[in-house]
């Protein structure tokens, strides 16, 4: 039914994008024409230009739709939207066993671990990666393998491994990707340095203002504003990253968020006992940061 009616839509849309555009070409002909040709030879001109201009938004229209339903795009959709997610993996996983092309195969296999981590399948995440030839990545991306294995070990709480992997990777961050700034800024704040945490986290803001990377970056931003107890910058910051959610996980955590902000309200409302440190009502619990789930947005796909 829903390809049905799609390939209505396309028809409508091509034969309407067709008319109008033969509507030009006829006005274009009579306009600079020193012999203003007569009705039979402008209808000629509009049925001409009608057929072409049909013809060629239903050439742009057929090769968006092949495009959309790339696997790999097909895959970033489905996860996306956080429906069919073994689908998605499969997807991937087919199309990177498929590929011939070595560069394309581990870019694939980039993506798929970075779908993994966005699901919280964090072993298949690093088993993924540890398939990935490196040495056939394109260089644009080398950086984002060190990236998706960092940034799979900080959602595992596993530190030690992220700094072993930071050490490795430092000569791949000389000029980070914004997806990378992030990273670091989410590292920073594990590590419990909140300025550096913030700073990375506005540079890769600044460098990437898509949607989704704005949502990544402002709830992180927020547990820094929580941390240091700013309660109204926190639900500033909430609140802007909820303005710019794509996916169903950065919805979740949004969710995680805005619960930690109530939760510490409530806890500043609470009377303090005479024994309570000065200093309690000014942290956040670390057990209950709430994980960013967040694709590594690694490429586009071939």
């Amino acid at each position: 039914m829903k390809k049905g009616v799609y390939i209505l839509k396309s028809i409508i849309i091509c034969v309407c994008v067709g008319i109008i555009l033969g509507f030009f070409a006829m006005a274009a002909v009579w306009f600079f024409s020193e012999d203003k040709p007569n009705a039979d030879k402008c209808l000629r001109i509009l049925r001409i230009g009608s057929a072409l201009g049909a013809f060629a938004a239903a050439l742009v229209r057929l090769i968006y739709s092949l495009c959309d339903n790339h696997p790999i795009n097909k895959a970033l959709r489905l996860s996306k939207h956080g429906e069919n997610i073994d689908e998605a993996f499969e997807l991937v996983r087919h199309k990177a066993a498929k590929t011939h092309d070595e560069h394309k195969k581990n870019t694939y296999m980039l993506i798929l671990s970075a779908l993994y981590t966005e699901n919280e399948r964090y072993d298949d995440a690093l088993e993924t990666l540890g398939k990935t030839d490196f040495n056939e990545l394109p260089n644009e991306l080398m950086q984002e393998y060190f990236n998706a294995y960092m940034y799979t070990y900080l959602q595992m709480g596993d530190i030690e491994n992220a700094k072993r992997v930071y050490s490795e990777a430092l000569p791949y961050f000389k000029d980070p990707a914004p997806s990378v700034l992030h990273t670091l800024g989410v590292f920073e704040y594990a590590k419990g340095n909140l300025g550096k945490a913030r700073s990375y986290l506005l540079q890769s803001r600044t460098n990437d203002d898509s949607d989704r990377n704005v949502c990544d970056c402002d709830l992180y931003l927020a547990l820094c504003a929580l941390k240091e107890g700013k309660v109204n910058d926190a639900k500033a910051l909430a609140n802007e990253a909820g303005e710019a959610v794509v996916t169903k996980n950065e919805e979740k955590n949004l969710a995680k968020l805005l619960t930690l902000i109530e939760k510490y309200e409530q806890r500043m409302a609470l009377p303090k006992s005479e024994d309570d440190e000065p200093e309690q009502t000014e942290q956040t619990e670390q057990t209950e940061q709430p994980e960013q789930a967040t694709n590594e947005r690694t490429t586009d796909n071939d």
